[in-house]
């Protein structure tokens, strides 16, 4: 089930990498745990000691809703989603994300009638690193990042990890 729901918010990833790989085919390689905790964990949102075991509740708690993002997204993809929910950092979560943030959105959905609260921390830094954190069941399920200048796809579920290079070009 997660990785319907994670499919359907990296969509805009996916097409590009058809349309953008003509023919190739992507090579995921995996990545070891410990290559995880020393260089990729890092770009979690820091709002604990360990960085998996975040409730929603606790992310939330530092933003703020974003009442006019949260209307037009409403009016724009209302049949997709039953609930949601744009927030906007406070100065709070800006302070445990890194310090040349450019951009940052929060979003709190309810995919479907009844079905649990899933809350995205979604970043982008100084480097154009874009940092997509998916808070789930309230833990840290995924970690999706793209290193934009390295034109790397890294994911990670867990103590599981794929990289993809060349993401953008699909060679």
């Amino acid at each position: 089930m997660m990785k319907r729901i994670y499919c359907g918010i990296f969509a805009f990833i996916l097409t590009a990498l058809l349309f953008c790989g003509c023919g190739t085919q992507q090579v995921n390689q995996e990545i070891k745990a410990e290559e995880i905790e020393k260089y990729y964990s890092q770009y979690a949102p820091k709002f604990g000691e360990d960085v998996r075991a975040v409730t929603n509740e606790e992310v939330l708690a530092l933003c703020a809703v974003d009442e006019e993002a949260t209307e037009l997204f409403k009016k724009n993809i209302k049949e997709s989603f039953p609930e949601c929910t744009v927030y906007k950092p406070t100065q709070e979560l800006l302070k445990i994300l890194p310090d040349n943030v450019i951009n940052c959105r929060i979003d709190k959905m309810i995919l479907k009638e009844g079905g649990p609260e899933i809350v995205y921390v979604d970043y982008t830094d100084g480097d154009l690193t874009r940092v997509i954190a998916c808070y789930y069941e309230n833990e840290l399920k995924t970690l999706s990042i793209y290193f934009e200048a390295d034109d790397l796809f890294v994911e990670i579920q867990g103590d599981e990890g794929y990289k993809t290079e060349d993401f953008r070009n699909g060679k």
